[in-house]
């Protein structure tokens, strides 16, 4: 009886040391980037947004190359000289008809200085799938500010609001704020786990035959 219970022992100390090797942790990989090479950007132009330039939202498309749930965002904003500070939303946006759509997730921030390279973090982490377009967009409640654009980016893929109830229309022409998209992919199997796991397994199970012929 005490010799046939050993194998099930060495099972259950062996399984969950073995399940740790079986995934690597999801690691942040970037899946969408209009940042030149260092973090390069448009430092002279970018795009408007505030009520006092009767644009209160503005939104770029992109498509992540992985899916994953989001983890931060980098952007380029910052206040238009002599504005007061000011209340911003950082929206990230499902599509319906190339246009945006629902809110997936907003991240508020006070804006205080003029433009300057800044990191917004995700707290609820929606889910990006890869190939399916998503719009990332830039909400004024009340001071004008710029989104740089990035400096080599283009594409008819910049939309723009009057308030809140309104359609978002397509800007003509069209320019692209500069921003970087950061996700946490799914947890990945580690190279060579497999072969572990059946090592332990075939170990195991020699292991059982000793026994059983002792």
């Amino acid at each position: 009886m005490r010799e046939s219970s050993l194998p099930a022992r060495a099972w259950t100390l062996l399984i969950p040391a073995l399940a740790a090797f079986l995934v690597v942790p999801a690691r942040a990989g970037v899946v969408y980037d209009t940042f030149g090479s260092d973090n390069s950007y448009n430092w002279n132009e970018g795009l408007g947004i505030g009520p006092s330039a009767g644009v209160r939202g503005r939104a770029n498309s992109f498509v992540p190359s992985a899916t994953g749930t989001l983890d931060r965002i980098d952007m380029v904003v910052g206040l238009w000289y002599g504005q007061d500070p000011g209340e911003i939303d950082i929206l990230i946006m499902s599509d319906d008809n190339n246009k945006p759509s629902t809110v997936l997730e907003a991240i508020p921030y006070s804006l205080t200085s003029l433009s300057g390279y800044r990191t917004f973090y995700s707290s609820s982490h929606p889910e990006l799938v890869a190939g399916t377009q998503y719009w990332l967009g830039v909400w004024s409640y009340s001071s004008y500010l710029t989104w740089n654009f990035s400096s080599f980016a283009t594409g008819l893929d910049s939309q723009y609001t009057t308030n809140a109830s309104d359609w978002w229309r397509t800007t003509f022409p069209s320019r692209v704020g500069a921003f970087r998209i950061t996700d946490v992919g799914s947890p990945v199997p580690e190279p060579g786990a497999g072969l572990l796991f059946l090592a332990g397994a075939a170990v195991l199970a020699a292991a059982g035959r000793v026994v059983r012929r002792n």
